[in-house]
């Protein structure tokens, strides 16, 4: 069993900017490298849990790039990630 760790993304599945990011880690090859996770059954839930994780209010897209590191913003993902894909 490998303990290596997988990316999460969380997401809403109407949200246009989590699109916009699962749309980039497809064409990037990569969507088969991260963890995906919808919120939208349980959201109050996911929102708690992020806006402690985040130590401000949540947003989605929010990822956790490393276990206990979360980032947010599709933007900023996005150029975070190209910078990583393009070394």
């Amino acid at each position: 069993m490998s303990t290596e760790f997988k990316p999460k993304l969380f997401v809403r599945t109407t949200c246009p900017f989590c699109i916009k990011l699962e749309n980039f880690f497809e064409e990037a090859g990569q969507i088969d490298n991260i963890e995906i996770v919808e919120c939208d059954a349980d959201l109050d839930h996911y929102r708690t849990f992020l806006g402690e994780k985040l130590g401000s209010q949540a947003t989605f897209p929010t990822m956790e790039i490393a276990p206990g590191q979360f980032m947010k913003d599709s933007g900023d993902l996005i150029e975070y990630y190209s910078r990583i894909y393009h070394q």
